[in-house]
């Protein structure tokens, strides 16, 4: 049977309807341990300070550990969520974070480091008699 073009917009528009209201929804507790989970990453990641691994392992093991009550509910609403919506933004940054979260930080720290020893290499040449060597200066910017 083909259906024309009004059938077919009718169609469209019935299934919309009922996606709506069959459409699952994260529950606002749900919703609050993920957005405090992406906001505490993005903090330690727009911070000025190193992105310690000890940290990183902490909140995965707090809020990313596989099996876990948040991320088997999390995974369960992740493809019933409308792209544009602002949990669907949320569950991408948890999820960004929670599969690639080294190579996140990796990067991070890398330009971390290579700010700081930048802004740094006045003071780095000055605080001892002699210059500290690159070595010196990535602990002293490390910690």
């Amino acid at each position: 049977m083909k259906l024309d073009a009004k059938h077919t917009a009718s169609l469209r528009s019935y299934i919309k309807l009922l996606f709506d209201i069959v459409q699952p929804s994260l529950d606002a507790n749900l919703q609050m341990q993920l957005r405090n989970a992406v906001e505490e990453i993005n903090a330690h990641l727009t911070g000025d300070r190193y992105f310690n691994r000890r940290k990183y392992m902490e909140w995965k093991k707090r809020y990313a550990t596989p099996g876990t009550d948040i991320v088997l509910k999390i995974k369960r609403y992740f493809f019933t969520v409308r792209k544009n919506s602002p949990v669907k933004a949320l569950l991408n940054s948890f999820f960004r974070f929670y599969n690639n979260g080294e190579r996140v930080i990796d990067a991070y720290n890398e330009q971390f480091v290579s700010r700081e020893l930048t802004e740094c290499s006045a003071l780095f040449d000055t605080i001892e008699k002699y210059p500290l060597d690159p070595r010196q200066c990535e602990a002293v910017v490390y910690d």
